[in-house]
């Protein structure tokens, strides 16, 4: 069934312009290593800076996927590639800030472990074709990112930690389910 929302013209419209530029791909791409390079300007404290990147490289996200569907290039292998290269930046980003020193390395590993855990989840779901697997969206961790740079950016780590042991606790129940 498909669902009708209010904004399908305008995704269509801005993917189909962005789309005769760069392939669903090259935008994955160029979001990976945007989000990489605020990684390097969180540890060399220009947080001004990482927040804009973390922001272009959200739009960027976005954009393949909008870019993807208007121009009927969605494929399994298109998601696969998304899925990895989002997966591979979040781990070169939390591992470039326990690095720097700017949150515990012992929520690095948390948030890694989840991730990890989580990731195989979603990937199961995404083979066996499963509804009703849930994501963390790359988005919500880059916003959580932004808005706890200010104040702690460990907090915004201990929520994504959680949110992802969260969300594989959920999906496995969920793919637990429907293999019985």
């Amino acid at each position: 069934m498909k669902v009708n929302r209010p904004y399908n013209f305008l995704e269509k419209s801005v993917g189909k312009f962005v789309g005769r530029y760069l392939t669903p791909n090259q935008l994955s791409i160029i979001a990976f290593i945007l989000y990489c390079l605020g990684g390097l300007f969180y540890i060399k404290n220009m947080f001004i800076y990482g927040v804009v990147v973390l922001i272009f490289s959200g739009i960027f996200d976005a954009l393949d996927g909008l870019v993807a569907r208007a121009s009927k290039k969605s494929s399994i292998h298109g998601v696969l590639f998304d899925i990895y290269f989002d997966n591979l930046a979040d781990v070169i980003f939390f591992l470039t800030l326990g690095y720097g020193g700017l949150v515990k390395p012992s929520l690095v590993v948390l948030v890694l472990s989840g991730s990890l855990f989580h990731l195989l989840t979603r990937l199961f779901g995404k083979i066996e074709k499963r509804e009703k697997m849930f994501n963390l969206n790359i988005g919500v961790k880059r916003l959580l990112i932004i808005i706890f740079t200010p104040i702690d950016l460990n907090i915004a780590m201990i929520l994504i930690a959680f949110s992802y042991w969260l969300l594989f606790i959920i999906n496995s129940i969920n793919w637990f389910k429907g293999s019985s």
